[in-house]
């Protein structure tokens, strides 16, 4: 009868640690986690509309530097 009461109180335990532990993930996740992101994904957005607002032709390659040098490269004359 004693071990049956003993298993009871064991489970119980653990049923209280794993509530605790759930609780515990939860209060990280709304209050580091989920605002972390949420702050991510607002400057993502506002990059994303600055650039899309830009003059700069986005489409275009980037001139290679030998380019900015003329036809002849560096040997100039």
């Amino acid at each position: 009868m004693l071990t049956v009461f003993k298993w009871g109180i064991a489970g119980f335990a653990l049923i209280n640690l794993l509530a605790a532990l759930a609780v515990g993930v939860a209060f990280g996740w709304h209050q580091w986690m989920k605002p972390k992101i949420e702050r991510r994904r607002s400057r993502q957005r506002t990059f994303e509309r600055l650039l899309a607002q830009s003059p700069i032709d986005n489409t275009s390659p980037l001139p290679e530097p030998s380019d900015a040098l003329g036809p002849h490269g560096a040997h100039q004359v």
